[in-house]
């Protein structure tokens, strides 16, 4: 990472320069990166950058979600379970 190359498996988190926030360090051909964790095991990305407050979704993995939701429900684009599906 400290020579710029990308990673593989997403597993490396930093600080954002312009936001100042925590963001997955850029991933080596990032739309592949959970097949690739798949193969050792630790769960898909999403679920693993939520652990550091990230709403992270894999580039092409194009969610349909309702804009309207119910009094107090939470975002769709957060929550998947309150989404269609994927495209």
């Amino acid at each position: 990472m400290d020579r710029g190359e990308k990673q593989l498996y997403g597993s490396q988190v930093v600080v954002g320069p312009v936001t100042k926030k925590q963001v997955v360090h850029p991933i080596e051909d990032e739309p592949n990166v959970n097949k690739r964790r798949a193969t050792i095991g630790p769960g898909p990305i999403e679920k693993y950058a939520r652990n550091f407050g990230i709403d992270y979704i894999v580039p092409g993995d194009r969610v349909v979600c309702s804009p309207w939701g119910k009094k107090g429900a939470r975002s769709p684009m957060r929550d998947r379970r309150l989404c269609r599906g994927r495209a």
